[in-house]
């Protein structure tokens, strides 16, 4: 009874550790420092009221059938259904620090889902292998930004399901999992497309299936790209038909290689800034991911040594020519073969990631507008595991497996390191915004009606992975404060570009900010109020401004005026306790 208890305990353990390996592997590389989180960019725009509203309001909004029909959200309402509603759970699970809990939840989800979806198509060993990269893939930096785990990682999470479905021959559930991501996150959509190379291998009895695959998705496509231009919400329509012909060609050569590239470039990243913490997390994951792959069943075929000799010998007898390639290719062991096959299918899926990012540029590799490469996980995961997998059982077959393992956990190691200076950075974001608000709030007690807050950016900081204090200046100021709700324009704060004094700002009546331009009534000048930053923090206001020779005043500083507002939904998260009154 003891001999089989321990066995069972021993299979359970073996079928189980990748469940928790995989996400914990995630977990070091996008979350470990969550805490120091905070809000960034769009968050701001719609987490706290999303936070803010009780179960019904919640469920009213995410459910409502006019807004889901008419495609409100920039033809996109599932991503506006999901962020709302997991925000509200999530927040009642942990206010702040809960949003980050369920971000990672969902994205461990994704992992999950992915390695068993490699290992029913191929094996354990490839699971595991693919699952790794998938875990740690750098190309997409966005992970850990809340709008998107909760947004576009759930298209993500459709996907997979639809892979799922797919597998198990439930067709139209497939394809109903796939119609839902362009509600959610279009980019997922087209990796589907390729999906079916993964299970079958194009031969003439299976080209009809891919041909009606093929039909499927286009005419579901199809019917979504009219239904955006029925309801007026096409954000592609602004293009010309050759920019609409052009740009996907062009995304599709630039992703693939940026998105791949990355797997070289981030390592490169974190040894050149290579500190303590940093030091700490590759070593971690260099150990931990060698011992794996030194230990683990890599299901090596057993006669792959002898079929692999045996290429080798009709390879060098055949030698004229290009027969040698041709010939070669030919008498692949079947086991290499299906390896090439999935990383061809990968490469596949991976290019197919990138037609429908439209809106983002596809060389993009540091902040927000990495999120064009977050399709493409999928499809690079499975074409680099099916290829370090082929160098494994090359490597245990001729006995070198250990130094194999030594290189790619160094390389893992090394990923893991940039996590870690992705993290920083966030944290760098939210202290940057916390500071800022924080010291703020001493020069805005008189902020009345249609007050204007013009923010000299001189004094700021910015970070590369996501900005902090810049475009969403002007969403920030009513959740920070409750205004009075008889206000008719609650007062907006904007960040001036750099060359602002040299710009005909005033004249214009329009105010720009960093990259983004806000229109809005203006108000006069004695309701425009100007701060001046310095080391991140606002030190002073002041009380006219010399444009062009002319010399405006605007609004005065008097800290004795009424406060007419008070602490509003991200307060006490936003100012720091120092600094509240």
């Amino acid at each position: 009874m003891d001999t089989f208890h321990t066995n069972k305990a021993r299979n359970v353990v073996q079928q189980a550790w990748p469940y928790l390996l995989l996400p914990l592997t995630f977990l070091a590389a996008r979350y470990w420092l969550s805490g120091q989180f905070g809000l960034y960019e769009d968050d701001f725009a719609h987490l706290p009221w999303a936070a803010a509203m009780s179960l019904d309001e919640v469920l009213a909004f995410a459910f409502n059938p006019s807004r889901i029909i008419n495609l409100f959200g920039q033809g996109h309402p599932l991503h506006y259904t999901f962020i709302y509603l997991l925000t509200n759970i999530a927040w009642r699970l942990g206010e702040l620090p809960g949003l980050y809990w369920v971000g990672f939840f969902i994205q461990a989800i994704n992992i999950c889902l992915f390695y068993v979806l490699i290992r029913r198509i191929h094996s354990n060993a490839l699971g595991v292998v693919s699952g790794m990269v998938f875990a740690l893939y750098s190309a997409d930096t966005t992970q850990a930004y809340l709008t998107f785990s909760f947004g576009l990682q759930t298209s993500i999470t459709l996907l997979l399901l639809a892979c799922h479905a797919y597998l198990f021959d439930k067709r139209w559930l497939a394809y109903g999992f796939a119609a839902l991501t362009l509600l959610t996150y279009e980019t997922a959509f087209g990796v589907f497309i390729a999906f079916p190379l993964m299970i079958i291998q194009p031969r003439r009895k299976t080209l009809r299936e891919l041909v009606y695959h093929a039909i499927i998705m286009g005419a579901i496509l199809a019917v979504m790209i009219a239904w955006r231009i029925m309801a007026g919400d096409d954000r592609v329509g602004v293009l010309g038909v050759r920019e609409s012909i052009s740009l996907p060609i062009t995304h599709m050569l630039q992703g693939p290689i940026v998105s791949l590239g990355t797997f070289l470039y981030r390592p490169l990243q974190a040894f050149k800034v290579l500190d303590l913490g940093i030091a700490v997390a590759v070593l971690a994951g260099f150990l931990v991911w060698t011992a794996v792959l030194v230990l683990m069943n890599l299901e090596t075929p057993s006669s792959l040594r002898s079929d692999i000799s045996h290429l080798f010998k009709i390879v060098r007898v055949r030698i004229e020519g290009g027969n040698r390639l041709k010939l070669a290719l030919h008498s692949l062991p079947r086991e290499i073969a299906d390896l090439f096959r999935l990383a061809f299918a990968g490469l596949l899926m991976l290019i197919l990631a990138y037609p429908l990012t439209f809106t983002v540029r596809a060389f993009a590799i540091t902040g927000r507008d990495t999120r064009v490469h977050a399709g493409g996980v999928i499809g690079a995961a499975v074409m680099i595991g099916a290829l370090l997998l082929m160098l494994l059982w090359i490597a245990e077959i001729y006995r070198f497996k250990v130094w194999a393992a030594l290189l790619i956990g160094v390389w893992i190691g090394s990923l893991a390191g940039f996590g870690i200076i992705l993290q920083r950075e966030y944290g760098v974001a939210w202290d940057n915004q916390q500071v800022f608000w924080s010291s703020m709030e001493a020069f805005i007690p008189d902020l009345e009606e249609d007050t204007i807050v013009l923010v000299d950016p001189a004094g700021l900081s910015d970070t590369q992975h996501i900005d902090s204090n810049t475009w969403q200046l002007p969403a920030i100021l009513e959740v920070v404060y409750k205004f009075p709700d008889t206000w008719a324009q609650f007062p907006r704060a904007h960040r001036l570009l750099e060359d602002w004094r040299e710009r005909s700002l005033w004249n214009s009546r329009e105010i720009k900010a960093i990259d983004f331009k806000w229109e809005y009534v203006v108000s006069p000048w004695e309701n425009v109020i100007l701060l001046e930053t310095e080391d991140g923090r606002v030190v002073n206001r002041v009380e006219t401004i010399t444009i062009d020779g002319v010399e405006y005043a605007i609004k005065p500083f008097d800290g004795g005026f009424p406060v007419a507002y008070t602490e509003g939904f991200i307060y006490k998260d936003l100012i720091l306790s120092e600094y509240r009154k």
